[in-house]
C-alpha cells in the first residue's frame, strides 16, 4: 500500500470519527434541551384564560368513579384524579360511589389517598359518596372480587350508570365479566389511557 493510499484512509477514518462525535454531541444537546418537557410534560406556554361567561357543563346523572388517584403520595404523583373528583363532588354531581384501583400507585396507597381526600371534602361541608376498595393489583383468574367490584355491580343493577375510570379498567372489567345483562346499564365509560414510558401527566 502506498503512503498516499494510507494517508487517504486515515483522513477518511478521521472524517467519519469527527462526524460521529459531532452527531453525538448534537443528539446530547437536543435531548438535554427537551428532557424536562419529555419527562414532565411541562411546556413554556402562556396559561389559558378562563371565561366565566361560558356555559357551565353539567355532570352526567348517576356516576361511578373508579380511580387510581395517588395525588400527594409522592412528589411525582399527579393530582389530576383528585381535582376531577373534587370538581364533581363540589358540583353536587350524582355520584353513586367510588372504587379504588392500582396504577399511579399500589392499591393500598390509592385507598389511603382517596380516603384522605374524602375526609378533607367532608370537613369542607361536601357530601361524599361511599368509597369501596377495588383490586389493589392485577387479579389472578381465581381471585375473589373485592367490595369495589361488588358495589359497582349493585349500582349497575339499580339503573343506567356513567363510569368515570381515570385508572386501569380492571374493576370495571371484573364487574361486567360474565354478566352481560349489566352491559345495557353502562351509559358511558370515560377512560384515561395512553402514556409514553417515562412521561408524567401534569395539569
Amino acid at each position: 500500500m502506498s503512503e498516499s493510499s494510507g494517508s487517504d484512509n486515515w483522513r477518511e477514518r478521521s472524517v467519519k470519527r469527527w462526524f460521529l462525535i459531532i452527531s453525538l454531541l448534537f443528539a446530547v444537546v437536543f435531548v438535554g434541551s427537551q428532557w424536562e418537557l419529555w419527562q414532565t410534560g411541562r411546556d413554556d406556554l402562556a396559561p389559558l384564560s378562563l371565561l366565566s361567561s361560558e356555559p357551565q357543563v353539567e355532570p352526567a346523572s348517576r356516576i361511578w368513579i373508579d380511580t387510581d388517584s395517588a395525588g400527594g403520595a409522592t412528589a411525582r404523583t399527579d393530582r389530576g384524579d383528585c381535582l376531577a373528583i373534587l370538581w364533581l363532588v363540589s358540583r353536587r354531581a350524582d355520584i353513586v360511589g367510588f372504587s379504588t384501583s392500582f396504577g399511579n400507585a399500589p392499591g393500598e396507597v390509592v385507598q389511603e389517598r382517596v380516603a384522605t381526600l374524602a375526609a378533607e371534602m367532608a370537613r369542607g361541608g361536601l357530601l361524599v359518596p361511599p368509597i369501596f376498595q377495588g383490586h389493589a393489583e392485577p387479579p389472578s383468574s381465581d381471585a375473589l372480587q373485592p367490595p369495589g367490584v361488588l358495589a359497582l355491580r349493585e349500582a349497575l343493577k339499580s339503573g343506567p350508570l356513567t363510569i368515570l375510570a381515570p385508572g386501569p379498567l380492571t374493576n370495571v372489567a371484573a364487574a361486567l365479566k360474565g354478566r352481560s345483562g349489566l352491559n345495557q346499564n353502562v351509559t358511558r365509560i370515560v377512560a384515561v389511557m395512553g402514556q409514553q414510558r417515562g412521561h408524567l401527566f401534569h395539569l
